[in-house]
């Protein structure tokens, strides 16, 4: 149970018998107000309201798994640490005391925290299934669930946020820049999004936006760059060599990829990189201002790839495979992360990305299907962006805590 944010928790929530509480050197305890959590530097909860022995104490609360972290992270000579009132700790192996030589009364929680608490958090932190709670959630109330969606939906739009705004920065703050990078790696769908990122860092927009009237040079950069005209083994690709080489050369491009920095295997072919590149090419070709064309109710434009693709699905390899763009695909990677991000250029962005999100079909996959198999089905991409994030960041790194449900379960009588 070695777990110090799980002791934070305890604290917060007086998850202990309060009654009758005393300190490591025998002073009577009554906790009127525990504080509020202070993430930045010092100690953990401020603004604590105590009664010791019958006198009344403000200030702050500092939490340590052992007391003796006390000397381990130098809290002995931080004066931020001289307002502590209270140390709260699951051990207590060590006498701490303020600059002044004043003693720090201490509270064990060990023996006090209630012992079917124990047992709920140490069965959901042993849990070897995917959803560590699957055995308890059928139980939970429906509201907990829907706060657990919208809980994870809210991170997963943070994160995203601050993906695009990475990007946005990175670009120096150029709109179509970002749209172009968020665009490139959903065109890498999971398996090739990594080689799709670094792509379009190697060839930013700015310089393929040059060609949108020549096709055969947007192609050649995006296969050249990307490693795939090392070694031309047909007439096309060689033709799309000779091209790159002289576009690098003028562009005086240094940086390219190898054909081995791309997946292939457990791909469909329509799913295979030569045609995601093919199409990529196209979509440059079509597409107007693409921050614009993301971001209004805009039509976006079919787009096929060149006839050579239609019929090859690798250099020299024949077989017609459908490509495509899925737009439900384009609206959960791209459109809504950028509508969140920049909607204070736009106050119809938010509501705009929330229609979208209700109104775009669920993903349909592993963890999806897990899910549904609990009884939590997804309806929208609402449904299945909620989840996805839920199994990800919350399920799979076992932060309970940090769940509704978890936190349902853990704290529930």
């Amino acid at each position: 149970m070695k777990n110090e944010e799980l002791l934070h928790y305890v604290w917060q929530y007086q998850l202990f018998h309060t009654q009758n509480l005393k300190t490591t050197c025998g002073k009577d305890l009554k906790i009127i107000k525990t504080g509020h959590p202070h993430s930045d530097s010092g100690p953990d909860f401020i603004n604590a309201h105590l009664l010791l022995d019958g006198i009344f104490w403000a200030g702050k609360v500092e939490i340590h798994w052992a007391s003796s972290e006390w000397f381990k992270h130098h809290h002995q000579t931080d004066p931020n640490y001289d307002a502590v009132i209270l140390h709260v700790v699951w051990i207590h192996d060590k006498e701490i005391f303020r600059l002044d030589g004043s003693s720090i009364p201490t509270l064990v929680l060990k023996d006090i925290v209630a012992e079917d608490f124990k047992y709920k958090y140490k069965n959901l932190k042993s849990s070897t299934n995917e959803i560590p709670c699957q055995a308890q959630i059928q139980e939970i109330d429906k509201t907990y669930i829907i706060s657990m969606q919208e809980n994870a939906l809210a991170h997963r739009f943070d994160r995203k946020r601050q993906e695009v705004l990475n990007h946005y920065e990175e670009t120096h703050r150029d709109l179509n820049e970002t749209a172009y990078r968020l665009f490139m790696k959903a065109m890498g769908l999971y398996i090739n999004e990594e080689a799709f990122t670094r792509l379009s860092r190697i060839l930013p927009y700015s310089l393929l936006s040059k060609y949108k009237s020549k096709l055969i040079a947007l192609e050649a950069l995006l296969f050249g760059a990307a490693g795939f005209l090392d070694e031309p083994i047909d007439l096309y690709s060689q033709t799309l060599r000779k091209e790159f080489d002289f576009l690098s050369h003028k562009h005086e491009l240094s940086d390219r990829m190898c054909r081995a920095d791309w997946k292939f295997l457990r791909t469909r072919p329509q799913n295979f990189p030569t045609l995601k590149l093919a199409l990529t090419a196209n979509c440059i070709a079509t597409f107007p201002s693409w921050f614009q064309l993301f971001t209004e109710e805009l039509n976006i434009p079919k787009v096929v790839p060149t006839s050579y693709w239609c019929e090859h699905y690798d250099f020299a390899k024949k077989g017609r495979f459908k490509c495509s763009i899925s737009h439900s695909h384009l609206n959960i990677n791209v459109i809504i992360p950028l509508l969140l991000t920049f909607q204070t250029i736009d106050s119809h962005y938010y509501l705009r990305a929330m229609n979208i999100l209700e109104n775009t079909k669920a993903e349909n996959n592993f963890i999806t299907r897990k899910w549904a198999e609990l009884g939590i089905k997804s309806q929208t991409a609402w449904d299945s962006q909620a989840l996805l994030e839920q199994h990800t960041h919350f399920c799979k790194n076992k932060k309970c805590l940090k769940c509704p449900v978890g936190a349902q379960i853990l704290f529930s009588h």
